[in-house]
């Protein structure tokens, strides 16, 4: 049987994590195919580049905009729906080149575009962060593997059935626990965003810190001397293995990796829209830490604190989960 698995990776790196994860516990009995959406539609250079320009010179008016999302897709909905309606003809090739029996989608934007034109096969959506944005949803969608119970919440409150629903947590790789642990690791995602190098600054003769400064070079090399530093990392569980805190930007799939291995976090300032969301999300359930001025005494408390809560809301088996739910929703096409 054959699944696609569409996510956006210009928009970061997080949906594509996910769709790679789901296609290792898929692939031993599915024939499985992942599709960059924007890339699809070249697309991915233009939104990508624009996306962080706007965050960069515009957070504010980005922030103001994804906080009143869902009113906006409603006034200009003949917009949103001609640019939907546009995207769907090259979506349409696809599915009629791959012939899928499901499409599992980890970002929003191909959930909306196949929700409009599905036919002969099941459509699956995974969300990846701990708030949902109105483009998930959609009653086309067979069934929703999500983050937390605020979000079947939600979807139940859009009338979405909740036999539909089905918390899972988000499905991340299973990392490896050790002992050895005598880092601060410091991270701002892919792109290496956020105010690290000050963090750094404040925590470098206290502390032994490791840093992933992504694809952000700049800062990787003002940082080369003062700490450990790495570019890009595919493999991060080897540095995970060895930190007793990370510092990070509140993005859902490390978010979720952090809470399965049950490393304290602090959260940076968050990026304007989903990650703004999640922030709200972790620190109202106490299983972060915000940044403040007084950054060693609030790593001192984090030290002799006790982080029980944490393992409250980890989900390791997430990934196991999402897989029994796609063979029962395929269950019916195998026995014909």
């Amino acid at each position: 049987m054959k699944i696609c698995i569409f996510y956006t990776a210009a928009l970061g790196n997080g949906h594509k994590k996910c769709a790679e994860v789901l296609e290792k516990k898929l692939k031993d009995g599915y024939d499985i195919k992942l599709i960059d959406s924007l890339k699809e539609l070249k697309l991915n250079y233009l939104i990508g580049n624009s996306y962080f320009l706007i965050l960069k010179y515009f957070s504010g008016f980005y922030g103001n905009i994804y906080l009143n999302e869902k009113k906006l897709f409603k006034k200009y909905s003949i917009l949103k729906d001609f640019f939907l309606y546009l995207c769907s003809f090259r979506f349409k090739r696809i599915i009629e080149e791959e012939k899928p029996d499901l499409v599992i989608c980890t970002q929003a934007f191909p959930c909306a575009v196949f929700s409009r034109i599905k036919k002969n096969y099941k459509l699956f959506a995974v969300i990846t962060d701990f708030h949902l944005n109105s483009s998930w949803i959609n009653k086309n969608v067979d069934y929703y593997a999500v983050s937390c119970n605020e979000i079947k919440k939600k979807l139940e409150e859009e009338n979405i059935d909740k036999d539909k629903i089905k918390v899972t947590g988000i499905p991340v790789d299973v990392l490896n626990k050790t002992s050895k642990k005598k880092y601060i690791l410091i991270m701002g995602g892919g792109a290496g965003l956020g105010d690290i190098e000050s963090v750094v600054n404040k925590l470098k003769d206290n502390f032994q810190l490791k840093v992933v400064a992504g694809k952000n070079k700049g800062l990787k090399k003002r940082l080369e001397g003062k700490c450990k530093v790495y570019g890009f990392v595919d493999d991060i569980d080897n540095i995970y293995a060895e930190s007793f805190l990370v510092i990070t930007k509140p993005g859902g799939l490390t978010v979720s990796e952090l809470l399965n291995i049950q490393l304290p976090m602090i959260l940076l300032d968050p990026l304007p829209g989903q990650e703004e969301k999640n922030f709200e999300y972790l620190i109202k359930n106490k299983i972060a830490y915000k940044l403040n001025d007084d950054l060693i005494g609030l790593i001192n408390k984090i030290i002799s604190s006790n982080h029980e809560k944490i393992k409250d809301f980890s989900r390791p088996e997430a990934a196991v989960e999402v897989l029994h739910l796609i063979n029962d929703l395929l269950k019916p096409f195998k026995e014909k």
